[in-house]
């Protein structure tokens, strides 16, 4: 697995193996030569230089890695995107005080501008070949780094995006989706305890409460899918298309921000998306009149 590394002083790194950052000599930021890609990108509390948890290219990446590829029967070459988002330690605490935000989780929102920029070159700087599917998946705040990005990049640069409890408020991500031609799969838990509940609190602008991640966007456009995963009758069409069980709410745990991609049931929905299945597209067309329209199947770039 491929990847890079944005520090907390926006310093570019490649990855050694383990995933940790090594030197940058010779590094060119952009994507692998390979003509299918998964783009993924982390949300808060992470710092993808520690040899630990907390570093997203030893623990998230890998895990959604393996399930693209266990689920897929193409070759997609899976890239990390590790960037330093704050850390729920003290640490984080002054260095976010340190800078004028009152806790991490509003130095880590900052943060988020910086590294869709750098996510956005490198992209960009892949941007030659002609039928190039690039593909991003996003959870959290990692979901405005990602939508930050594509409004940064020509509408077309991007073909499927996968949401996940994002944090991003839904005008700034209607701006965004009116513009980008990516396909835009948009994961929302109601039951989001995180969002519903202390994003509204630590996030900067604290009377704006709707997230895509709880509330999708108004009227999207056809590219646009918002897909709740603990609706009922999003369950049963579902599962009616061969996804049984969904589920983004672990009923054992509370606040679970972590569920939609934890809970093992949800991911051949979420591959048969990124890959493009026709799996995919019949629960689309199931899901159709709870839409203004059916998302088209994707096309290559001209």
């Amino acid at each position: 697995m491929s990847g890079l590394t944005v520090d907390h002083e926006g310093r570019i790194f490649a990855i050694d193996e383990e995933g940790m950052p090594r030197a940058r000599s010779g590094f060119s930021v952009r994507l692998p030569m390979a003509p299918r890609i998964v783009v993924m990108v982390n949300g808060f509390d992470y710092d993808p230089t520690e040899h630990s948890n907390d570093n997203p290219h030893q623990t998230l990446f890998r895990e959604w890695a393996s399930k693209i590829r266990e689920l897929s029967t193409d070759e997609w070459e899976c890239f990390g995107f590790g960037w330093y988002s704050a850390e729920l330690e003290p640490s984080s605490w002054l260095g976010g005080l340190t800078r004028s935000h009152w806790n991490p989780y509003r130095w880590g929102w900052e943060l988020a501008g910086r590294a869709a920029g750098i996510l956005a070159q490198t992209i960009q700087n892949r941007l030659n070949a002609s039928n190039d599917d690039i593909c991003i998946i996003a959870h959290s705040l990692g979901v405005r780094v990602a939508l930050s990005a594509l409004a940064q990049l020509p509408s077309d640069a991007v073909r499927r995006v996968l949401f996940l409890n994002g944090s991003e408020y839904s005008q700034s991500a209607k701006v965004v989706a009116t513009y980008t031609d990516s396909q835009v799969l948009n994961i929302i838990v109601k039951a989001d305890d995180v969002l519903n509940k202390l994003g509204s609190v630590f996030a900067p602008e604290a009377f704006i409460k709707a997230v895509v991640g709880q509330s999708g966007i108004k009227n999207p456009p056809d590219s646009w899918l918002d897909i709740c995963l603990d609706d009922p009758d999003v369950q049963q069409r579902a599962t009616a298309c061969g996804y049984p069980n969904i589920s983004g709410d672990n009923p054992t745990n509370i606040a679970d921000h972590w569920y939609s991609y934890t809970h093992e049931p949800n991911w051949p929905l979420f591959a048969d998306f990124i890959t493009d299945s026709p799996r995919f597209h019949e629960f689309n067309r199931k899901t159709a009149d709870r839409k203004t329209a059916v998302m088209p199947p994707a096309t290559t770039h001209s």
